[in-house]
């Protein structure tokens, strides 16, 4: 296979049982270690609701933030089988500032739930 983010070529092992499973991986053991995925959960109260910001990368790292698909799938789905009750946005970078929060709380009481907000990177 071939990594989406250094486009080096790696190799799976499989056994004979996992032989013919279809499997796809987009990142290489070698861009996992030195881009770890790192949640970092900020919770802040707002007028009626919250806002929840997962970030999911410590740094600011120059990848090809695509090849995360299947652990963005993940997120989600372990997030919404939990709960529904939140309004999602998906966003590359957050910065948190008096704006973002004004506008969330705007966003929170027009659709009558929770914010959530999932990002790669959060600037505070």
């Amino acid at each position: 296979m071939i990594c989406h983010n250094c486009k080096a070529k790696f190799y799976l092992q499989r056994s004979f049982l996992q032989l013919f499973e279809t499997r796809t991986y987009y990142v290489c053991n070698q861009c996992r270690r030195d881009n770890p995925l790192n949640l970092y959960v900020e919770k802040i109260p707002l007028d009626l609701y919250e806002l929840r910001v997962i970030a999911l990368f410590s740094k600011y790292n120059k990848i090809f933030y695509d090849a995360w698909v299947d652990e963005l799938s993940q997120i989600f789905e372990f997030f919404f089988k939990k709960n529904d009750a939140y309004f999602v946005l998906f966003l590359e970078e957050v910065r948190l500032s008096d704006e973002l929060i004004e506008i969330s709380d705007w966003i929170t009481k027009n659709e009558k739930k929770s914010l959530l907000i999932i990002t790669f990177f959060l600037k505070k």
